[in-house]
């Protein structure tokens, strides 16, 4: 039976492709826990993204910050996620979820983890070939 919740939250498995010296990837799969996406927010998402302006290049600071506020208002939590210093958990903070989003491969991952987890299905990897 399906039972429908308003405020949705679920804790989805997201890989994360850490850079490695020699040109190579290493993925490790955390669990971030996202506040799901309406389909009025997705709509929103996708329009707003539009509006982005390239200055010379660069696109604006204020711009990257308010979308990475945007990404960080729904992530409530998270498991999986070391210190690496300490090697324990790095306890889930609004200004520690901000400061992962500078990361890019770290932000592209959470990312596109939120829009999978609202969508209910995961992303293959690839896409399919010409026989489908």
């Amino acid at each position: 039976m399906f039972k429908y919740a308003k405020n949705r939250e679920v804790l989805w498995p997201v890989v994360i492709q850490v850079p490695q010296d020699g040109g190579t990837v290493q993925e490790v799969t955390v669990k971030v826990r996202y506040k799901l996406l309406t389909r009025n927010e997705m709509a929103a998402a996708v329009r707003d993204a539009g509006d982005i302006k390239d200055t010379g290049g660069m696109i604006e600071q204020e711009r990257l910050d308010a979308t990475d506020n945007w990404l960080v208002d729904h992530i409530t939590g998270w498991e999986d996620i070391n210190d690496t210093d300490t090697q324990s958990p790095l306890i889930f903070s609004r200004e520690m979820c901000l400061e992962l989003m500078q990361s890019p491969y770290v932000r592209n991952a959470i990312d596109a983890g939120l829009w999978e987890a609202s969508r209910g299905a995961q992303v293959k990897n690839s896409l399919p070939g010409v026989a489908g």
